[in-house]
């Protein structure tokens, strides 16, 4: 029996090291747990007030967790834990399981959480000493929020008083970082920043109308400005030494910063374009007061400061679409004197367009495919265009027969700088009006008056096919423009145009900006009655009326127009231009681009521009900035550093419109 017992002990204590080893196992394993949950889950607050709490969590810890409660301290420094909602507080979650009211609320892996915490009881907290209960399984852990923002005290400014302005200087202000986690994937984290120097902006809107809500203004600074020199960092950001890399631009809302959205598009040794999205709008004869920041560490990457990639070939930290809105700001103009084909003569069919297209195909039609006719400088006449408010006459005593000596057994014409398929003959208007009519005495000058016809609008590319003239698929997508009746893509017929458009010409002229964001990129147009593309090469440029800066002058920029629409069967149409982008942009960047379009008389009116390839199309997006209604830019000056802006203080930066 004493045998038995002392076996019997021995299988006891066996039993209970081993239950011993498992249990020591297993709390090594929670406690390590419990330490990545610690690591791997941060908390920042976003919002404070004493009695409303706004708290965020970025997550990267690889498994699911909850949060069971916070920790908290009144002002009387009793402490507070909130652990559900209601009684002494009211608890609402928001993450992407959607809104939760009350505690626990759980997130999956890697996953975000708002809290807000809302008072009872006029109870009031401090920003000390907040801690935040997770648990993950067996595991628990407390993490601090560290991240602080300044308590939402009132505080006047006057923004032509330095001292005034300078007791802002220490507080904090909260951006949003982009984490890019995969290439499909990004999270957002709250940043906290703390102003180490500021100017205010005056914007004035000398209209009797109101600026929309997001308007973009334009703003030039000098990098040679003292307080640039002095507050400004630079940054090297991929391969760009970026400057004004600390900057923030934001409104005072008398507790708080309200940060908006700006953009660097260019930079020199001496200056730097910036744009900056407003939040709000300016009253009629009203001002808006922003503040340009300088804060104590780098801001590019946030969704509120970015710069052009064309710089730092590095698009995680180019932000243009939080500033910019989607697609071209485009603006039809219309002729009031009737078509400039049949200017010159009485009817349409005697017109100098009429002589120029008789002539080009009996002078050039045997030996070539007539593809149409241009008039000579009407692309330049179009692209000096003001954007609004334009009342401008076009006249030409010289045009261009277009020429074409390719296969015929395609059914597109491509054509681009390079391709010597495509030729352009000139021809004086005299020469061509006395071989269609000898002895004729009308006018020998193509011309007409154009007018805008009502505001700038918006084209909104789409991810839809291309069918051609004949209704043949093509592989196109990413549609900017088009504007056949039936046909897929892109916007509709502009302001009702198409019941009327045989007895006009009118043009169209597109503004914006070519995201490119991999090298060897093609964007192709396909039309009748004429189109061109003009992208530089470069950031930047100039005013609406010139948005590239100084008139390209390149041969590419021609606008045919597609004689089948006046009868002549012989006559080919309509061609699609394929302007290939690496032949003047060899890396990924934000280039100024315009589109121009001439639409003379004739039932088919088709125009889109594309890229030919689906694989193409994540490589490239449409940006323009937003159009003030009336195209009245506010005036804008910086009281307190007046050597920082360049250009007039009158309307922004030059931006004269109409």
């Amino acid at each position: 029996m004493a045998v038995l017992a002392s076996i019997a002990a021995m299988i006891y204590v066996m039993e209970q090291y081993r239950l011993r080893t498992s249990y020591a196992v297993e709390r090594s394993q929670y406690l390590q747990l419990s330490q990545e949950l610690q690591e791997d889950v941060k908390a920042y607050l976003v919002y404070f007030n004493g009695t409303y709490v706004e708290l965020k969590l970025y997550s990267q810890f690889p498994y699911s967790y909850q949060v069971d409660g916070l920790s908290l301290r009144l002002v009387n420094e009793s402490p507070l834990l909130v652990s559900s909602s209601g009684g002494l507080a009211n608890v609402t979650v928001i993450g992407p399981y959607g809104i939760i009211y009350g505690l626990p609320a759980s997130a999956g892996p890697a996953q975000w959480l708002t809290i807000i915490v809302k008072l009872n009881s006029r109870l009031e907290v401090t920003q000390r000493n907040m801690v935040i209960l997770l648990q993950s399984g067996d595991s628990m852990a407390a993490i601090s929020v560290t991240s602080y923002v300044t308590p939402a005290t009132q505080v006047s400014v006057n923004p032509y008083n330095s001292t005034s302005v300078q007791q802002l200087i220490g507080t904090k202000v909260v951006s949003t970082l982009i984490s890019v986690v995969s290439p499909s994937e990004k999270i957002a984290i709250p940043k906290v920043y703390t102003i180490v120097n500021l100017t205010p902006i005056i914007l004035y809107n000398p209209t009797g109308e109101a600026t929309p809500k997001d308007l973009t203004v334009n703003l030039t600074i000098n990098l040679n400005s003292e307080i640039v020199k002095y507050s400004s960092i630079s940054v090297r950001d991929g391969s760009g030494l970026v400057p004004l890399a600390n900057v923030l631009f934001a409104i005072w809302n008398g507790t708080g910063w309200d940060p908006l959205n700006g953009w660097i598009e260019l930079y020199n040794s001496t200056e730097a374009e910036v744009w900056v999205r407003l939040d709000r709008q300016i009253l009629p004869y009203s001002n808006l007061t922003i503040y340009m920041l300088f804060l104590n560490g780098s801001t590019l990457g946030t969704v509120n400061w970015g710069v052009n990639s064309y710089y730092t070939q590095n698009l995680s930290t180019d932000n243009i679409a939080y500033v910019m809105q989607e697609g071209l700001l485009y603006q039809i103009y219309v002729d009031e004197n009737g078509t400039l084909y049949g200017s010159g003569g009485g009817i349409v069919e005697e017109g100098i367009g009429a002589a120029v297209s008789h002539y080009c195909n009996s002078r050039y039609g045997y030996a070539y495919s007539m593809v149409g006719f241009s008039y000579v400088g009407l692309a330049h006449f179009i692209y000096s265009l003001p954007l609004f408010n334009a009342i401008s006459t076009f006249a030409s005593n010289y045009s261009y027969c277009v020429l074409y000596s390719g296969s015929l057994d395609q059914s597109l014409l491509y054509y681009s700088p390079t391709n010597a398929t495509i030729t352009f003959v000139e021809v004086s208007n005299a020469r061509a009006e006395r071989s269609y009519r000898p002895g004729s005495f009308t006018t020998d000058v193509i011309n007409g008056t154009f007018i805008s016809y009502g505001e700038p609008s918006v084209s909104i590319p789409a991810n839809e096919p291309v069918y051609d003239w004949q209704g043949y698929l093509m592989e196109g997508y990413d549609v900017e423009f088009n504007f056949q009746d039936g046909f897929e893509g892109g916007q509709p017929w502009p302001y009702g145009l198409y019941e009327s458009q045989q007895q006009i010409s009118w043009l169209v002229k597109s503004v914006g900006w070519a995201d490119v964001r991999g090298p060897g990129l093609t964007v192709a147009t396909t039309t009748d009655d004429g189109t061109a593309i003009v992208i530089r090469n470069a950031p930047g440029g100039g005013l609406f009326t010139d948005w590239l800066g100084s008139w390209p002058g390149v041969s590419s920029v021609l606008l045919p127009v597609w004689a089948t629409d006046y009868g002549q069967a012989d006559w080919r149409s309509p061609v699609t231009f394929e302007v290939p982008l690496n032949a003047t942009v060899s890396s990924m960047g934000d280039y100024r681009v315009v589109v121009l379009y001439y639409q003379d008389i004739g039932a088919d009116t088709y125009f889109a521009v594309f890229v030919p390839s689906i694989s193409m199309s994540s490589n490239i997006a449409w940006y323009s900035p937003v159009f003030p209604s009336g195209g009245s830019y506010p005036y804008v000056r910086a009281p307190l550093a007046p050597d920082l802006l360049l250009g007039p203080q009158s309307v922004v930066q030059g931006w004269i419109v109409g």
